[in-house]
């Protein structure tokens, strides 16, 4: 059986469901799986220590959060070559930045 990749998201927040819908399409990662975050008690840790949605991936058995969460969907994709991006010095942390100002607006944004 092939190792996949979840995705764990908030569940009080409705905008954030529908990004990850969004981004399972888009990335065509049809088999991945997306999950309530509090259903997972290391996902659950992350999103309280950082205040973010968690990536698995099951064949590394490694948990990813705000930006590298995005970029290890990306690396999963049919546009994987795009996750050389992510090499650049910078791009991480400013990935981070973004994702802060998205989460931090999440009290207005989200809707169940």
């Amino acid at each position: 059986m092939k190792k996949g990749i979840i995705i764990y998201y908030d569940e009080d927040c409705g905008f954030c469901r529908q990004a990850c819908m969004s981004i399972r399409k888009f990335l065509f990662l049809k088999n991945t799986e997306i999950v309530v975050i509090t259903t997972d008690v290391e996902a659950y840790r992350v999103f309280q220590d950082e205040y973010s949605w968690a990536v698995y991936d099951e064949a590394s058995g490694k948990y990813y959060s705000k930006s590298r969460a995005w970029w290890r969907l990306v690396h999963a994709s049919p546009f994987s070559f795009l996750y050389l991006i992510s090499l650049i010095p910078g791009v991480i942390l400013v990935g981070d930045k973004i994702y802060d100002v998205v989460a931090n607006s999440r009290p207005k944004t989200c809707t169940s």
